[in-house]
């Protein structure tokens, strides 16, 4: 397993953000889609020269883009959703980046609804385009329970569909943080390492690695189990020191694996 960081979550501008994973000795980064960071008519402008330079000289590989979809299930959101996408796997061609991690919206329960349909077709023609490029839309855990978020997938029915397993994201959504990992087994392509707790009057809160209710060793462990050997991505969205809590979350990492 390699260990990368979202360059959103180190708080810094994009380009000095790699910088700083570099130097940190993180093996590769995930760049944030937008606000600022990395743009179509950017990378196009030079054919990604520029973010490509500046990820070789800070040692890292682009594990993914992370892209801010917004729902798939919205049918407003929806075409937007799907012209970002598109965008994005442009950008993951030219940067020979393996993949989108995404939350795409509450995926429903019941398969038979207007809009499950709908957002199923969406996907999956998303997900079509990105297999025919060699690329996958890895959908973020957390907005519904791993049984229900399994069964959707199936639906959809895509080589291009993944999971991004944020286990933190399921504890702050209520549901079971761990049992994805053997229902997903291979469709687990890429993961967010992230921690929270739940507090004793039942709110949740994210924590730095370590100090939530995440059992990494036994997360890894089973990931392994499943035949996992990708990216464990640190995601700090929280906390008033999220530069420093992400070095320390590398540390804590390299000791795990």
């Amino acid at each position: 397993m390699k260990i990368s960081v979202r360059s959103w979550n180190l708080n810094l501008p994009m380009y000095e953000g790699i910088e700083a994973a570099g130097q940190m000795g993180f093996d590769g980064i995930a760049l944030w889609m937008g606000e600022g960071f990395l743009e179509l008519e950017q990378v196009r402008s030079d054919d990604g020269a520029r973010v490509r330079e500046a990820c070789e000289e800070a040692g890292l590989e682009i594990c993914a883009i992370t892209g801010g979809l917004g729902s798939f299930l919205d049918p407003e959101n929806r075409p937007v959703a799907m012209q970002k996408a598109r965008d994005e796997l442009v950008v993951c061609q030219i940067l020979d980046i393996p993949c989108i991690t995404s939350h795409v919206g509450v995926m429903p329960a019941d398969l038979r609804a207007p809009d499950a349909q709908a957002m199923i077709e969406a996907l999956r023609a998303i997900a079509d385009e990105a297999a025919v490029m060699g690329k996958t839309l890895c959908c973020e855990t957390g907005p519904e329970d791993a049984r229900t978020m399994l069964k959707f997938i199936r639906a959809v029915n895509s080589p291009g569909l993944k999971v991004n397993y944020d286990p933190a994201n399921f504890l702050l959504g209520g549901f079971d943080w761990f049992e994805g990992v053997k229902l997903f087994g291979d469709l687990t392509e890429h993961t967010h390492a992230k921690d929270a707790k739940r507090n004793p009057d039942g709110s949740t809160e994210q924590t730095p690695l370590g100090e939530g209710d995440i059992d990494f060793p036994k997360w890894i462990a089973a990931l392994r189990d499943v035949g996992f050997d990708g990216w464990l991505c640190i995601e700090r969205e929280t906390g008033d020191d999220r530069l420093g809590d992400c070095q320390r979350g590398l540390q804590f990492l390299r000791e795990l694996i």
